[in-house]
């Protein structure tokens, strides 16, 4: 069976996986975009202490474009080795996109053809004319994709486009679920927005004491820019003007939690919005005691 476990940031995902693979002899599969990152472990908020092993993190360098084609790929390998050892795929993280790997038969575009380049061009307008002007782009080519993605969303939409650009329209591409009712139990882990901002705001001062600083040093060391696609996850992007023009440390902070927390509500709505009507779903709200009411409902579908 396939154990699935969602939700914004700051629910507690990879703690209670924890718990879960370790009572039903199972292995997480990282579900998040930023994870699968060498050297890119605080800002990512990689659990590396967890006692359960995890695959689909540190798998490669910031350099490298990574994209949903090839998460697929390697969790195809990942589960493929964990169904002949008879290990339950305990399925976490907060990347819908990844997530939808697993979930459905999908096609991605022809996204291979000179992908590089049309990235580099994305990225390129993307810093030159703005969020908008990208937007209005995929608007244009892809009116239906476009309505369904926050324009600040900058990652998404110049996912979109490259793929629209290199073959087909997203809204185009087709998407079956795949799973049987058996194979899977999908809990989404919930808590207030007030919460969820505290517990933010607690999340990244710890960062910050536990060496953010000197995690970016190390990856500009390394030569990884601020240009490269890894370098724009929320708690990276923030410290280029703190390098490059002085800024405060103060403002830095600021605008980690800011944007941790826009990108908590966009998280949100996908898991609120995506999978609501899909079967075999269960909200567990974190202050509802969330490992003993995920244990017992995953007890009961295995009978």
């Amino acid at each position: 069976m396939k154990i699935f476990i969602g939700g914004s940031t700051a629910t507690g995902k990879s703690s209670i996986a924890n718990l879960i693979s370790k009572e039903f002899n199972g292995e997480i599969l990282s579900c998040d975009a930023s994870q699968v990152y060498k050297y890119m472990d605080i800002g990512t908020d990689k659990k590396k202490e967890l006692e359960t092993k995890q695959h689909l993190i540190d798998i490669v360098n910031p350099d490298q474009n990574f994209t949903v084609v090839e998460y697929k790929y390697y969790a195809d390998i990942v589960l493929n080795d964990l169904n002949k050892s008879k290990i339950n795929p305990i399925i976490a993280g907060g990347t819908g996109f990844y997530m939808d790997a697993y979930l459905y038969e999908q096609e991605y575009g022809n996204t291979q053809i000179n992908e590089q380049e049309i990235i580099q061009s994305l990225e390129y307008d993307l810093e030159h004319k703005g969020p908008d002007f990208l937007y209005d782009k995929l608007k244009t080519i892809d009116p239906i994709t476009a309505k369904k993605t926050h324009p600040n969303n900058t990652r998404r939409v110049i996912r979109y486009l490259t793929i629209a650009i290199s073959g087909k329209k997203p809204s185009e591409l087709s998407k079956t679920f795949k799973l049987n009712q058996e194979d899977y139990c999908f809990f989404i882990l919930t808590a207030s927005r007030e919460l969820i901002d505290e517990k933010i705001l607690k999340r990244v001062h710890h960062m910050i004491d536990i060496g953010l600083k000197d995690e970016i040093e190390n990856l500009l060391h390394l030569g990884y820019t601020f240009n490269l696609k890894s370098m724009q996850a929320i708690g990276y992007k923030e410290w280029k003007d703190f390098f490059y023009k002085n800024e405060k440390i103060d403002n830095v902070i600021e605008k980690i939690h800011i944007n941790t927390r826009q990108y908590a509500k966009r998280q949100r709505t996908w898991f609120n919005n995506q999978y609501k009507n899909l079967k075999n779903v269960y909200y567990i709200d974190i202050d509802d005691m969330p490992y003993e009411k995920i244990s017992n409902i995953i007890y009961k579908t295995k009978k």
